[in-house]
């Protein structure tokens, strides 16, 4: 038989034999062995069992196979052969596959993602760690990869000159050890708001940090001046400040407002003038008064005179009426 008259012969004998079938075998009507083989069994019972590539599908139902099974008119779907993705009849049914996708929770597959080479490098933490170590190096501003944990090295001569910022990372660090690194303004984060994990701020550079301001209203800061000769020599600080100013003439200037300030001043010459009269709550310790706190530091309630707050020198919270951040 010809393929041109196959397709004709298969779709009229199908039609035939789904309209008669058993009559039309019973009168003995020579039909072609081997198209009855391809067009399957039809009687109203259902369609015969597919094979291992396809289910083959009679005129009461639909095939099931290994892969895709056959489309027929409708009735009962066949149910042997191996399980497929079959094609649905006009009464038959559909068989979908879905697939779910899941995260681990992997933080240095968090960081990967988010933390490409030619931004940074993931350590085994998963803390995105952007180097800037070379003299003049990340001339302008250094943005760390949102949702993650970032780490700023700023170990080289005049590098960061721009800042960072990292207010879209869950985590910040920056570490300002080259001399005269981080000349520039040091967000953290971005410009407005410190990441709710938080932010620690490191200069150990000689006049490193030379005019530093941080917004930590969203999460707590940390800043330590150490080492590094007139390191941190101005600090603005909005929010909740943890301040420590060991390095010879370090916190030269120091502004606390908005949360609560907590400064320790024990490094010579530092913190000669330091105000957080409207910070909420400011805790200021002069280690060695002939050496630190030259002045008197501004405290909340302060006015023309020291009020109950000052230490003079000093500031504390721990008087009644000089906590205002707590409810």
């Amino acid at each position: 038989m010809s393929a041109a008259r196959r397709p004709f012969l298969l779709s009229a004998l199908g039609a035939g034999l789904g309209l008669a079938g058993s009559a039309l075998l019973a009168t003995g009507a020579c039909v072609p062995p081997e198209l009855i083989s391809e067009v399957g069994a039809t009687s109203t019972e259902g369609g015969t069992a597919g094979s291992t590539s396809a289910g083959g599908a009679g005129s009461g139902g639909s095939g099931a196979g290994s892969t895709t099974g056959g489309a027929g008119s409708g009735g009962a779907t066949s149910t042997t052969g191996t399980t497929g993705t079959g094609a649905a009849g006009s009464g038959g049914g559909t068989t979908t596959t879905s697939t779910t996708t899941t995260s681990t929770g992997d933080p240095l597959l968090a960081c990967l993602a988010a933390c490409p080479m030619n931004v940074g490098m993931c350590n085994a933490a998963g803390v995105c760690v952007i180097t800037c170590n070379g003299s003049l190096a990340c001339p302008t501003t250094v943005t760390c990869p949102a949702g993650i944990p970032c780490e700023v090295q700023c170990g080289g001569m005049q590098s960061c000159a721009a800042g960072v910022a990292c207010g879209a990372a869950s985590a910040c660090t920056v570490a300002c050890t080259g001399d005269h690194a981080c000349t520039g303004t040091v967000q953290k984060p971005t410009a407005v708001s410190c990441p709710g994990g938080g932010c620690d701020v490191l200069c150990t550079g000689k006049d490193s940090c030379p005019e530093l301001a941080l917004d930590c209203n969203a999460g707590p800061c940390s800043l330590e001046c150490a080492m590094g000769l007139r390191a941190c020599e101005t600090v603005n600080c909005d929010g909740d400040c943890t301040i420590a100013c060991s390095a010879q003439e370090s916190c030269h200037y120091l502004n606390c407002t908005g949360g609560p300030c907590n400064v320790e001043c024990s490094g010579t010459q530092s913190c000669d003038q330091l105000n957080c009269a409207a910070a909420c709550a400011c805790d200021v310790k002069c280690v060695d008064p002939g050496k630190s706190c030259y002045f008197d530091p501004v405290c909340p309630k302060d006015t023309a005179v020291p009020g109950p707050c000052n230490l003079k020198p000093g500031c504390t919270s721990a008087v009644a009426g000089c906590d205002a951040c707590s409810p």
